[in-house]
């Protein structure tokens, strides 16, 4: 099939799996488009903690394995990658994420995940804005705990987390994998994530601290419900050059090599085959 596309199917398949994966891992796998689902009754964030219940309950291959589903449904501004290779990379975070919990697997740290983000980023010549810091990803991830208590919560220190504060480094391979893709989500659409991550630690960090104590206030209250503060739309410029710069980078990468940065991506994230 692959041998029978024109060039331009063929790029755009290329520019997917560099798009929704080797920039994150496992964006291929879990870069669900926002208009995927029209219902007005659906509720990401329910669904998927919904699924992490299950799976914290149970450890078997097939509540893993839902879980994995509705990480991979969970609404994205990037399209997915074809189904085959989705199915691929699922199967082998699939594997990972049950022999982390099945403690044959160390999980996967915070500080790979920075590695990952600036290696790939470095290589695809993307804006410097594309890439993160240590700090951005540890607050990134409690923010994203907070609102996630069931799967992004699950394995920290103490429910009452204060930034930088007993928090070990290491997650599951899935909530990686949901910290990488929501993470990339907010560089392509979000004007406070489309900074250098040194700029984005001096003006953005005290705001995204408060924001994790106003959720902490509110869940403590039992009045929280799901509060997401919608940034200012300026610097679209931003937005469209980090887009722009992926495109071409994609357009430029051949498919053999964009499965040799697929498996540098699980590399260094230390997940096996």
């Amino acid at each position: 099939m692959i041998a029978m596309m024109t060039n331009y199917q063929r790029n755009r398949h290329v520019v997917k799996i560099c798009l929704c994966f080797t920039i994150c891992l496992v964006i291929a796998t879990f870069g669900a488009q926002v208009t995927s689902h029209g219902k007005g009754d659906w509720h990401p964030h329910k669904d998927l903690d919904g699924a992490a219940r299950l799976a914290n309950g149970r450890n078997d291959d097939d509540s893993v394995r839902g879980l994995a589903n509705a990480v991979s449904n969970f609404p994205r501004a990037l399209p997915r990658a074809p189904e085959v290779m989705e199915n691929v990379i699922k199967d082998r975070v699939v594997r990972a994420e049950i022999a982390y919990r099945n403690g044959a697997h160390p999980g996967v740290l915070e500080r790979d995940i920075v590695t990952l983000f600036n290696s790939v980023a470095d290589r695809l010549g993307l804006p410097s804005y594309a890439k993160t810091s240590a700090q951005q990803i540890r607050v990134f991830r409690m923010q994203l705990a907070l609102s996630l208590p069931a799967f992004m919560a699950s394995g920290m220190a103490r429910g009452n987390m204060k930034v930088g504060e007993s928090i070990p480094e290491t997650m599951s391979p899935l909530q990686a994998a949901h910290l990488i893709d929501s993470l990339l989500n907010q560089k392509v659409i979000n004007p406070e994530y489309q900074v250098e991550p040194a700029e984005w630690e001096k003006s953005h960090l005290p705001a995204a601290m408060a924001r994790i104590q106003q959720m902490q206030q509110l869940q403590a209250s039992r009045q929280g419900g799901n509060h997401s503060q919608k940034a200012e739309l300026h610097a679209f410029h931003r937005r469209r050059d980090l887009y722009n710069s992926l495109l071409q980078a994609g357009s430029n990468l051949r498919f053999v090599d964009a499965m040799d940065l697929v498996d540098q991506s699980f590399t260094i994230l230390k997940i096996g085959r």
